[in-house]
């Protein structure tokens, strides 16, 4: 039996309701590419917890393509059509292009060039066992910069 949940996107405020593919993930987290109020031509992530794995489908698609990525997920945010994945240490994006896709290829996560990001306080992947007080996010000011924002938790 394929039993699949029901997945909608739900805003709130007016109730507008949009059905996505069908899935079998639970605990979910989702974001959005852009506006689906304003028409077709957004994307869907979303990450599966504990697993973290991440699936993600566009505006009219029947199914769920899933990114391969196999390190512990702190935040996910779209900006400038790439979808960027924060860990603990290092952020990653995936161009998620359409005509790629439709010819096979299968989007890929690259680390950002350190080099234009002066800021980022640690090189390669820490471990979220080790420095379990600090999180990592992503956030995208409405000016469409994208800062990158570690905390320390209070102890």
């Amino acid at each position: 039996m394929d039993a699949r949940l029901r997945v909608q996107l739900l805003n709130p405020i007016i109730g507008a309701q949009i059905d996505l593919p069908g899935t079998k993930q639970h605990h979910l987290k989702a974001i959005l590419s852009a506006d689906p109020s304003l028409g077709d031509g957004y994307t869907v992530a979303l990450i599966q917890y504990p697993s973290e794995l991440i699936f993600f489908t566009r505006s009219g698609d029947e199914k769920w393509l899933q990114l391969h990525f196999s390190v512990s997920i702190e935040n996910m945010v779209f900006h400038k059509g790439k979808l960027y994945v924060s860990t603990l240490s290092v952020v990653y994006f995936c161009d998620l292009d359409e005509a790629r896709i439709r010819h096979g290829e299968i989007p890929r996560f690259k680390v950002v060039d350190r080099s234009r990001h002066l800021a980022m306080p640690r090189y390669g992947e820490v471990d979220r066992a080790r420095h379990p007080n600090e999180l990592h996010y992503l956030f995208e000011t409405p000016r469409r910069d994208l800062l990158s924002i570690w905390k320390e938790r209070n102890k």
